[in-house]
């Protein structure tokens, strides 16, 4: 809040200083009241993108933290992260919970594919908990392979996840389902 206050305050002063050598440029039409005019828009425009840049960025983090809320409070999700985290039996009293989690990575890919969030955004919290999913055989055996056309946001974000890791050199998770089973590469967009 105190950084918000400082920035108006700035705002205010860099629009008051402009307007100001406006008014004596046109009263006194002078050459370095211009430049002087110029060069304080110019700081103007220089002050509104960084703080644009700066408030787009917290707002970013403050979705990513919404985000990973609505993961970690989710008890659906949380409870089956649980399963594939320590590799246990999925049963048919898991059917739902897995529909939920497929459901929650299917809505990430589309923020990103509608750039509303990048995978360089997402990657740190929550790519563990996406290739846990992808790469279980049972996940894949129970859904994935089975239902390859409902299944298509999951092939493709994770497609492209995992050439994003390559491209920065991060560990690249084992057991990829695409590569296991070429043929659902039909359901990916290249």
């Amino acid at each position: 809040m105190k950084n918000n206050k400082r920035e108006v305050l700035i705002g205010i002063f860099v629009l008051i200083l402009t307007l100001g050598l406006m008014v004596a440029t046109y009263l006194y039409d002078n050459a370095a009241l211009r430049m002087l005019t110029i060069a304080t828009a110019a700081f103007g425009i220089f002050t509104f993108w960084f703080e644009m840049r700066k408030t787009k960025e917290i707002a970013e983090g403050e979705f990513i933290l919404k985000l990973n809320n609505c993961f970690i409070e989710n008890s659906t999700l949380n409870e089956f992260y649980k399963h594939l985290y320590f590799n246990e039996k999925i049963n048919d009293d898991d059917w739902v919970s897995l529909i939920t989690y497929l459901t929650f990575f299917e809505t990430l890919y589309v923020l990103i594919k509608r750039n509303i969030i990048s995978i360089r955004i997402i990657d740190d919290l929550f790519a563990n908990r996406f290739f846990i999913l992808t790469s279980n055989l049972q996940v894949q055996e129970r859904d994935l392979l089975k239902y390859p056309e409902v299944n298509r946001n999951i092939f493709q974000l994770d497609y492209e996840w995992r050439k994003y890791r390559k491209k920065e050199n991060l560990d690249e998770y084992p057991n990829s389902i695409l590569e296991k089973h070429p043929e659902l590469m039909k359901y990916v967009n290249l």
